[in-house]
């Protein structure tokens, strides 16, 4: 079998693990995805990650914040989600957690650019004020939502948030984070 296949490939056809680029004859023929050999053929190995694996990772880093929220919820006092029942909690959390989610993804990055120097200087300490100013407009996103999160001050903020950062931290080192 392997005798075939490589004859297959010698000659450029097409087989079960290659990909047509274009069509017979036109430039461009079967490519091979960064192998560095002939541009003819490409293998299944060397195929890009798709979809679900990529979103499987997404909703578990949100459903590991929504957790490390909840914990911080019941050990920090100012942290509360005023949710009736359980169902509308969990709703809630998980809601919050993507909020957290973007608002660290999105700004979290900007502010460690421009206070780069304060990182330096407080030898990354600096990193637990910027984490509960975060969770701070988190809770004035959530507000603005109509989600019923609320983070009363910065010092809950700042204990939450090394809760939060804990327990995220603990939960992806179980689970496996790449």
């Amino acid at each position: 079998m392997f005798a075939a296949y490589t004859r297959r490939r010698e000659k450029g056809v097409p087989g079960p693990y290659t990909r047509r680029t274009a069509a017979p004859g036109q430039a461009g023929g079967n490519r091979a995805y960064g192998s560095g050999r002939s541009p003819d053929t490409e293998t299944a190995h060397s195929l890009p990650h798709r979809g679900r694996i990529v979103d499987v990772k997404v909703i578990l880093k949100i459903v590991v914040v929504a957790a490390a929220l909840w914990a911080s919820t019941k050990l920090v006092d100012g942290i509360t989600v005023s949710a009736g029942s359980t169902a509308k909690q969990i709703g809630t959390l998980l809601a919050v957690a993507l909020i957290f989610g973007l608002v660290n993804a999105v700004i979290k990055p900007v502010i460690k650019t421009i206070g780069c120097a304060f990182y330096v200087l407080t030898l990354g300490l600096f990193a637990l004020v910027v984490n509960a100013a975060l969770l701070l407009l988190t809770s004035w996103l959530a507000g603005q939502l109509d989600l019923p999160f609320h983070v009363s001050g910065f010092v809950a903020a700042f204990w939450g948030a090394i809760v939060v950062g804990v327990i995220s931290w603990v939960l992806n080192m179980i689970l496996g984070d790449d």
